[in-house]
């Protein structure tokens, strides 16, 4: 019963502080002064993933305990949608933290090496060759396929 309600009650609060948070930190950090630093890109980014995690897991849960129903169960692409962005948005916000503080790391030791202009440059070719890497990578077709609970063709 406590439990039940809390599947109720917490999500929601969550949905709309953690919505509130990222859509703010997005405002913020795109603002022409903001957006010159890689770190802000980065971060960014970071806010997106978080985003995808809310609503791809958060409140996908929410609605199986609320409602009593799975989005993930409404077709075989949407299960596979759903599945890839609850496991790898969670991972990419966590890998964009390690390359903030990896950044950081290096631009505190090395202030004079750290190049300004270029690292943008190369976050950003490095964040299109992630992304066109992850576009041909046949998401979901591994240990998934074989305990999908998808409705078949």
């Amino acid at each position: 019963m406590t439990a039940a309600l809390l599947y109720r009650i917490v999500p929601p609060v969550l949905l709309v502080m953690g919505t509130f948070g990222n859509i703010l930190t997005i405002i913020v950090l795109t603002r022409p002064a903001s957006r010159k630093t890689s770190t802000a890109i980065y971060l960014i980014a970071m806010a997106f993933a978080d985003l995808m995690v809310l609503y791809t897991g958060l409140l996908r849960w929410w609605m199986i305990h609320s409602f009593g129903i799975d989005i993930s169960l409404l077709g075989n692409v949407g299960c596979r949608l759903i599945w890839f962005f609850v496991f790898a948005s969670p991972q990419l916000s966590s890998w964009l933290l390690v390359a903030v503080t990896c950044e950081r790391i290096i631009s505190t030791k090395w202030p004079h090496k750290a190049e300004k202009a270029n690292r943008v440059q190369k976050l950003l070719r490095l964040m299109d060759g992630v992304l066109k890497k992850t576009q041909t990578s046949g998401f979901g077709k591994r240990q998934h396929e074989q305990n999908s609970t998808a409705v078949p063709k």
